[in-house]
């Protein structure tokens, strides 16, 4: 589910990069990473800078963690990645603005942004007893089926960009989603491609 969600996502942002750039001006970038604290988080976003201090983005969280719902004795067989246990799946537009804030002598800047949170919470619900007549069998002892629910709220991130070069940087932050089917709090880590830094070295 994740690597779907992944490449629906880059090939979104991928577009709006190509389409945006021109509007943004100062800086025009993809940013896209991992992170992890109540929920593992994946992200994507474009993200861009307009007269250096104003900071837009639309970014694409996908949150996970283990479900509530699975019965106490649920064992999952054989798996290959992860440890196979029912997640609880958030996947969440959010369209943000902040401010940018740069560090003395330095492109490195810290951005303090925040905004909607927009999209839908995926649970895993009524498990069933797996039976079955093999002895062969390596699958989980229940079997399941998942409910998607609408859900809305707000999104907090803070974050520091250090530019390494033009056209690449790194970023470390925090993000705190709230919205009315649950709450993630966690830190991340992003790689920014584009055009993340003034081609001198200083402002």
């Amino acid at each position: 589910m994740i690597i779907d969600f992944m490449k629906k996502a880059h090939l979104l942002f991928y577009l709006l990069l190509l389409e945006c750039y021109p509007i943004y001006g100062q800086y025009g970038y993809l940013e896209e990473g991992v992170g992890g604290g109540t929920h593992f988080s994946a992200k994507v976003g474009f993200g861009g800078v307009i007269k250096k201090v104003n900071n837009f983005s639309l970014s694409m969280y996908y949150l996970s963690r283990r479900s509530n719902n699975a019965p106490a004795d649920y064992h999952p067989g054989l798996v290959f990645f992860g440890d196979g246990r029912p997640q609880t799946i958030t996947e969440l537009i959010c369209p943000m603005y902040g401010k940018v804030f740069y560090m003395a002598n330095s492109n490195s800047r810290f951005v303090v942004k925040g905004g909607l949170a927009i999209g839908s919470v995926i649970n895993p619900v009524n498990f069933v007893p797996a039976h079955s007549t093999s002895w062969l069998y390596l699958g989980p002892n229940y079997i399941y089926s998942t409910n998607t629910d609408i859900t809305a709220g707000i999104v907090l991130n803070p974050s520091i960009e250090l530019p390494v070069c033009r056209v690449f940087g790194l970023s470390f932050g925090m993000y705190c989603v709230f919205t009315s089917k649950s709450s993630s709090i966690g830190l991340e880590g992003n790689i920014l491609l584009g055009v993340v830094r003034n081609k001198k070295r200083n402002l």
